[in-house]
């Protein structure tokens, strides 16, 4: 008997093991995507698969909630740590040296990372997780789009769909009609821009994404969809039926300008896409161009982030007749492919001036250096973005794609750009000059190519400066005439070419071509020069007549100085307060609260013996709430003092945080006179946490409809009550709640969301929703999400997945998430080595807690094997690898409610 039951026991605990150890298929996908990367990769020396294993386990650990990996090369092995909740994991494998071993040991992990994955974790996102980690290693801009990001990549570039013809928005909560696309379905049935619409076919809006209302607008040219809309003066929705069509997606736009009897081009490019070529051609033969009244065109590539490269190389020969236009270098570097102009068809007898700045890239880039090099265009803006690669996509079965690195491309005279950019034949740079805002430098290109994580930096030719560099005072509301900003009664498409005309760099352009006389490029440069050099002078002194005109005279004036001076500075806050409706500025010392208006003041004293001339601080901070602001001196005599301010708005939501800010003060030679520090301390608002209860009522109650019975049948109008309880020691924003159906059209919600106030500590308040229940799903469960949403403490928002049960009585759901509470964090630390304690609570159950520091995630710990959890705690020691070091702490209940608290703590040394 007893040998009996040790078989029964044996045998369960073998079956047990098996069913655990269940078969996981090779991931296919990684294999083809690392045998693509071997073969086509444009540089072979960047597929380092050490590297690259690296980082595919980071981004797995950070894409996946449960999951933790930890990494050691110790001489010639690779030892692996993986923890998948509370099961884990050590591998140890030889250095991987090529692609087919990186393969093998991805294969390992991803296999045992699957066998433990949550039941709502979809497989193959560990897959891409993984993918796009090593992927990233490579470059910037390869990466696997997953099957919802190919779709509309696909769409973008294709240039047109099947659809209804419209353009779509969620505005205060309802999916709105922008506008209608001219003479398309959607414009031949009538609908109307501002148009709510409430349903498509049987499903409602209510709570539908932006992106699941265009799935289902779009599909097959000649199939039907109903829309049901509202509109000012409607009593009930419209239904419309619409026969969908092949809808044509516009990437250019054209205007002309008319003075003295002459007529000015503009084409505005705003991607490369299949047709970009065609509609240039459209736009081009409206425009008239042939006829002796066309002083030029204007040809605006600004924020055009690029595209089709073949779309760039026909755009560039329509307006050369000969030249190279753009070549490209693949994996040997001595086969260079070029393609030149053609005289065919090219519009060569009409001057062009291009329009670029910082967000023209890729594409864009293509074609301005092929106008600028081949002089056929003169330039006109801010450097380019400088992308000097191209991407081949690789469409994988499943939806996916891959977008691989694939060559290099070279303008003109084989230059690469590559985190260089295309410079302009004349910069011209806007200086913002108001009591608000203050920026008289050329902009930082912070977000140039060559800030991006594993550019190909290296590729670079050294820029070529522009041949002259202008300012302009841009021209704020306050500085406009009054009633000059009236727009009302302008019919759209004449407000629109009204902004365009009114575009500084477009009227500079405008006034070249109607001064220049002849049709030559040389001629045109030469114009365009001139021209900027009168220009130049006139902001000049408009830029020193504002300056004048503050409180704080400005002397802006250019003085000749023979040496540097010498200065001594000081900083210090002024806080706003509001006494019977008037504001008081009063000196703030120490720590700042956040939600307060405050000035930060600069002084400068000239100590020296030298007169110092247009003297300025810029600050430096990782903080860019106090980073690049601006304070101006202008013209300071031996033993004059000045001081300026900068007004800045600490929001409500305002984080703790020490900020170490430097600044930087120069002379009109661009001369560094001296470098000065400060430290500022901001402390955060308490924030509000929710506890929600929610009850199904059928019986008759707030809008219900049914027989009282708690059990949710068909044609039964259910009422979904959620109680919010605000159990944090702060008032929260602005509430919207949200309840979002799961069922598609088994379900019709009626009422999805509910604006509320403020809800104060310690407060209670009530929504309400109704959904009419259609079908009986196949798993009797109706599945829905609950949002919380606070407008202003967006960390204190909280989503619930919600399964209501059918054919019983449904009990009431009650929660809250779980609260982080940190012991003493210090926000600055003079030791790498920081120390970081806390506490978690949560009234059922804390399931997990996972640590980011800067984007890496660098702890896991699941408590669900423990049989006290209400209250847990943990603790660790962080490696503070950087000077700002954000640290994120994110917890789970066992509903997968999550709560979130950041801590900024800054590694310094500085006292």
């Amino acid at each position: 008997m007893k040998l009996c039951i040790s078989f029964i026991i044996l045998f369960v605990f073998s079956f047990q093991t098996i069913a655990a150890e269940r078969f996981i298929p090779k991931s296919d996908l990684i294999y083809k995507v690392l045998s693509i990367v071997n073969h086509l990769y444009v540089d072979s020396k960047r597929v380092k698969p050490n590297k690259m294993l690296e980082g595919a386990l980071e981004r797995l650990s950070v894409g996946i909630a449960p999951v933790l990996t930890k990494v050691d090369f110790k001489n010639d092995k690779v030892i692996i740590n993986v923890s998948v909740d509370q099961f884990s994991r050590e591998f140890e494998f030889k250095q991987p040296t090529n692609s087919s071993e990186l393969n093998y040991i991805l294969q390992q992990v991803v296999s045992f990372v699957k066998q433990y994955l949550e039941k709502d974790e979809k497989p193959e996102n560990v897959d891409y997780a993984v993918i796009n980690g090593f992927l990233r290693q490579l470059d910037p801009h390869s990466s696997l789009m997953i099957p919802e990001i190919y779709s509309d990549f696909s769409t973008q570039t294709s240039g047109n769909f099947g659809g209804v013809g419209m353009m779509i928005s969620i505005r205060d909560g309802q999916l709105t009609i922008i506008s209608p696309i001219d003479n398309t379905p959607a414009s031949r049935v009538g609908l109307r821009a501002d148009d709510r619409i409430v349903q498509i076919n049987e499903e409602s809006t209510i709570n539908m994404s932006l992106s699941d209302a265009v799935k289902k607008l779009r599909g097959k040219a000649g199939t039907e969809v109903d829309i049901y809309f509202m509109r000012k003066g409607f009593s009930s929705p419209n239904k419309v039926t619409v026969i969908r069509d092949i809808i044509e997606i516009t990437s250019v736009k054209s205007y002309t300008f008319k003075e003295e009897g002459k007529r000015v081009g503009l084409i505005k490019i705003n991607t490369f896409q299949q047709n970009t070529i065609d509609e240039i051609n459209s736009h081009l033969e409206k425009l008239d161009y042939d006829l002796k009244d066309f002083q030029g065109l204007i040809v605006d590539l600004r924020n055009n982030p690029g595209g089709l490269l073949d779309q760039a190389i026909k755009v560039s020969d329509r307006f050369l007749s000969g030249g190279v236009i753009v070549s490209t270098a693949g994996l040997n570097p001595g086969t260079i492919k070029s393609y030149n102009a053609h005289w065919f068809r090219s519009i060569t007898n009409i001057p062009i001036i291009v329009l670029i700045n910082n967000g023209s890239a890729s594409a864009s880039e293509i074609v301005t250096a092929a106008m600028k090099k081949n002089e056929r265009a003169v330039v006109l803006g801010i450097q380019t973005f400088g992308k000097g690669s191209v991407q081949q996509v690789i469409p994988f079965p499943g939806g996916s794609a891959l977008r691989l690195t694939t060559s290099k491309y070279l303008t003109p005279g084989n230059i690469s750009i590559q985190s260089v950019g295309v410079s302009p034949h004349i910069a011209v740079i806007p200086y913002y000059v108001s009591n608000d805002l203050l920026h008289v430098t050329s902009p930082r290109l912070d977000s140039s190519e060559k800030s991006l994580d594993q550019n190909f930096a290296e590729w670079g030719d050294k820029m070529e400066p522009p041949e002259k560099t202008v300012y302009y005072l841009y021209k704020n509301d306050e500085d406009k005439d009054e009633g000059e900003d009236e727009n009302k009664d302008i019919d759209h498409k004449e407000l629109e070419l009204k902004t365009v005309r009114e575009d500084f760099l477009v009227q500079t352009a405008m006034k070249i071509l109607l001064k220049n006389q002849r049709k030559d490029y040389n001629n045109l440069l030469k114009t365009a020069l001139l021209s900027m050099d009168q220009e130049q002078e006139l902001q000049e002194g408009e830029l020193v007549k504002k300056f004048a005109s503050f409180s704080t005279v400005v002397d802006w004036k250019s003085y000749k100085t023979k040496s540097k001076g010498t200065i001594s500075s000081s900083s210090w806050v002024e806080i706003k307060t509001v006494s019977e409706d008037k504001e008081i500025w009063k000196k703030h010392t120490g720590i700042i609260p956040a939600d307060n208006e405050i000035r930060l003041f600069l002084k400068a004293k000239n100590i020296g013996k030298t007169r110092i001339s247009r003297l300025m601080a810029i600050t430096d901070c990782e903080n860019q709430l106090f980073d690049d602001r601006q304070f101006a001196f202008g013209r300071l005599d031996p033993g004059e003092s000045k001081q300026w301010f900068v007004p800045i708005k600490i929001s409500q939501s305002a984080p703790s945080r020490d900020d170490l800010i430097t600044f930087n003060f120069t002379d009109q030679e661009k001369r560094n006179i001296k470098e000065y520090s400060t430290t500022y301390k901001i402390r955060q608002k308490d924030r509000p946490e929710f506890l929600y209860n929610i009850s199904i009522l059928e019986d008759g109650t707030h809008e219900s409809k049914g027989n009282g019975d708690k059990n949710i049948q068909i044609n039964e109008t259910v009422t979904v009550k959620v109680d919010i309880t605000n159990k944090g020691k702060g008032k929260s924003g602005s509430l919207t709640v949200l309840l979002k159906n799961g069922e598609g059209k088994k379900v019709f919600l009626k009422k999805g969301r509910q604006a509320l106030e403020t809800l104060l500590s310690a407060e209670t308040t009530t929504a309400y929703f109704q959904f009419d229940l259609k079908k009986i799903p196949d798993d009797d469960d109706l599945d829905f999400s609950l949002d919380i949403i606070d407008s202003v403490f967006t960390h204190s928002s909280l989503n619930q997945k919600i399964k209501l049960p059918l054919h019983k009585k449904v009990a009431a759901i009650n929660n809250m998430p779980p609260s982080i509470n940190l012991s003493a964090a210090a926000l600055t630390s003079s030791n790498k080595k920081y120390e970081l304690e806390g506490i978690i609570s949560d009234q059922k159950g804390v399931k997990d807690v996972y640590i980011f520091n800067n984007r890496k995630k660098i702890y896991y710990k699941n408590f669900l094997d423990k049989r006290l959890r209400k209250k847990v705690d943990f603790d660790l020691t962080i490696d503070l690898d950087k000077e700002n070091n954000k640290i994120i702490i994110i917890s789970r209940d066992d509903d997968n409610v999550m709560s979130q608290k950041n801590l900024f703590v800054r590694y310094s040394t500085y006292k």
